[in-house]
């Protein structure tokens, strides 16, 4: 949003070529009023970003506990059980096949 300095006929320059000084004022602080609502929207909306880029990180950190301890019971249980057990991770079926990782298989 910008602010243009306008002077109407009735703000014409004076005899001696200068603005009103009172017009000029009021545009002023209507300048800086603008400034200041543009400054607290962008520091909204940096503090929900950051609380949301928190959010997101706390989300993953609870995925990837769960996600263990799941692959961990899987283990515990498997072992008893004597099978083998293939794990990939999710993120691999996302990479083209000539980034993937090799396939581990057997006892875990």
């Amino acid at each position: 949003m910008s602010v243009d300095l306008i002077i109407s006929p009735s703000q014409s320059p004076d005899a001696a070529g200068q603005p009103h000084l009172v017009s000029l004022v009021l545009q002023s602080k209507k300048a800086l009023q603008v400034g200041e609502q543009l400054c607290s929207r962008a520091h909204a909306a940096n503090q929900a970003s950051a609380q949301a880029a928190v959010d997101v990180l706390a989300l993953d950190a609870k995925v990837r506990w769960i996600g263990k301890a799941v692959v961990d019971q899987l283990k515990v249980r498997l072992a008893r059980s004597n099978v083998q057990l293939t794990v990939t991770h999710p993120i691999n079926s996302l990479l083209p096949a000539s980034q993937r990782p090799l396939r581990r298989s057997g006892p875990i």
